[in-house]
């Protein structure tokens, strides 16, 4: 197994999980965390690509103007900006370290060609990957809130079966009842697959 990614339903946890497993490991990560941005009240105004950091906050306060926003919410609706994932996304992913983590693929990011390419070109490289992958269920989900197209949960399903039977990849689902079994895996994995 060369990539081991969490799936699962929203806010069960796969992000923290993560975190708190590297957090445990010295070698270098590099990759990208999608932090959720949070209004005054608390509900979601946007998502933002970060470079990975075992020490990022999961969430921030909204800031209209931050840098590298790839959805945000306007008085019209959702707003996206896909061109980061022909910049930054593909910067952080080209990196040299011997695990990338890429939390959380599986959006409007496939339908970027360029992201589309240099994902998979990661994924059949010898470099190994973690990351949190979306299930097509919260994708289906997502689509009632966010302006989506049909195209990208075309795209999840291939992605989901091409990982799993040409990539060598390890997905799980994250549940209530299987979150120490899961960390113990993740564990496992890193300790033979990344630093034996």
């Amino acid at each position: 197994m060369r990539h081991f990614f969490l799936t699962g339903a929203s806010g069960i946890g796969k992000s923290t999980l993560l975190m708190e497993v590297l957090k445990e490991f010295d070698f270098p990560i590099s990759g990208f965390f999608s932090q959720r941005q949070l209004l005054p009240d608390l509900s979601t105004g946007g998502f933002r690509l970060l470079p990975w950091h075992k020490n990022l906050p999961l969430t921030a306060s909204y800031q209209a103007e931050a840098s590298d926003l790839f959805i945000k919410k306007t008085n019209n609706g959702w707003k996206k900006d896909l061109s980061i994932f022909q910049t930054t996304a593909i910067k952080l992913m080209n990196q040299n370290t011997p695990l990338k983590c890429l939390d959380e693929i599986g959006g409007a990011e496939l339908l970027v060609p360029e992201f589309l390419n240099a994902l998979y070109t990661l994924l059949q490289s010898d470099v190994s990957c973690v990351g949190v992958i979306k299930s097509p269920e919260n994708l289906t989900s997502m689509m009632t809130r966010v302006a989506m197209e049909n195209h990208e949960a075309v795209k999840l399903q291939k992605l989901h079966q091409d990982m799993t039977l040409q990539f060598n990849c390890f997905i799980t689902e994250l549940t209530q009842d299987n979150q120490e079994k899961v960390k113990h895996n993740l564990k496992f994995f890193l300790e033979t697959e990344v630093c034996p």
